[in-house]
Formats: C-alpha cells, structure tokens, sequence
C-alpha cells in the first residue's frame, strides 16, 4: 500500500480547502508530484489562513484541456474510445 507512485495529483474545482490538507499537497508538489487544480486555484482556507505561499505550488487547468494536458506531460495515457481500440 505505501508504494504507489502517481504521475500527479488532480484536485476537482474547489474554492475553499482545508489548510492541513493544502500543506500535504505542498509538499508533495516540494517533492517533485505536480499538483493540478481544475479549472482554477482556491479562494482560501477553510480556516481563512493565509494560502499565497502554497498556491505557487499549484497548477490551474481547464478541465476542458485536462486530458490533453496529462497526456502531454506524461502523466498517464489517456484517450478516447477511438485511441483504446
């Protein structure tokens, strides 16, 4: 179990987060796993700390280009009906 290994993170579109949960995708975007938001980067913290410093960690993508984006960076293989035949 501890031995996965991911190409990223995907977070869905959030406007609000935990702040302990935002320092634990902090550091996994410091130790190299790019951390992407869909569509944009939060608003704040649930707690309303202040999240400047983390949001330089993380990436917005259009959830439109999401796909696109992964398989260009080489995250992972992903395709429609058509690639997978």
């Amino acid at each position: 179990m501890g031995n996965e290994d991911y190409g990223a993170l995907i977070v869905s579109e959030s406007e609000i987060f935990p702040y302990d949960r935002l320092e634990c995708f902090g550091r996994f975007a410091e130790e190299g796993l790019p951390v992407i938001f869909t569509n944009s980067l939060l608003v704040c913290s649930a707690e309303r700390k202040d999240i400047s410093s983390l949001l330089t960690r993380f990436e917005p993508v259009m959830f439109e280009t999401l796909a696109a984006h992964v398989r260009e960076r080489g995250f992972c293989h992903v395709g429609g009906e058509k690639e997978r035949e």
